[in-house]
């Protein structure tokens, strides 16, 4: 699916971080390597902002540690 609405916007990759907000619960996905992927599940007393931040900062470590 996020193949799909990439390409609807002119992006030749699919999107390699989503986001996904639920009633209780949010949560963010990154594709690290192929086939490895890290979820980040949080509930509603933290803030989005914060943990994409925390996220931005730890994926390209976890790129070099995975590769």
């Amino acid at each position: 699916a996020t193949t799909d609405i990439a390409s609807l916007i002119g992006e030749k990759e699919p999107f390699h971080l989503n986001y996904h907000e639920g009633l209780q619960y949010s949560l963010y996905s990154a594709k690290l390597q192929r086939n490895i992927y890290l979820m980040i599940i949080f509930g509603l007393d933290s803030r989005s902002g914060a943990v994409l931040y925390a996220m931005r900062q730890i994926i390209p470590r976890l790129q070099q540690a995975v590769s």
